[in-house]
């Protein structure tokens, strides 16, 4: 008796359109994902900076002066941070470098000519 049974699987069409959208959704959200990150950022600094900004203008600065200043400002400050640490960081990266490239590489010409897989450490 259980050999002539067969087993029927009936899917509606709702659902088949509903499984090829959230596919076609995943697909554009892995192709804009990169953007969408930007915009999540961009947010951040946005609301972070809104308090300095909104401190100028109650000192009677314009939107636009204000917000323009205090972007400026925090692009000087992350200048002038990789400025003061870059010679630590490319001490770091020439220590890294020649300790993985050997003893006798300690000098930062033979270091670059070496593999950069091998000397970004």
């Amino acid at each position: 008796m259980a050999e002539n049974q067969r087993f029927s699987l009936r899917i509606p069409w709702a659902t088949l359109l509903k499984i090829i959208a959230a596919v076609a959704l995943v697909a554009v959200l892995v192709r804009i994902w990169y953007i969408l990150t930007l915009i999540v950022i961009a947010i951040i600094v946005a609301v972070g900076l809104y308090p300095a900004v909104l401190w100028l203008e109650r000192r009677r600065w314009s939107r636009s002066a204000a917000a323009s200043v205090v972007v400026l400002t925090l692009l000087g400050l992350i200048v002038a941070f990789l400025a003061i640490t870059w010679s630590s960081i490319m001490a770091r990266r020439r220590t890294s470098c020649s300790i993985s490239s050997g003893p006798s590489a300690n000098s930062p010409r033979s270091c670059r000519s070496r593999s950069r897989k091998r000397c970004s450490g």
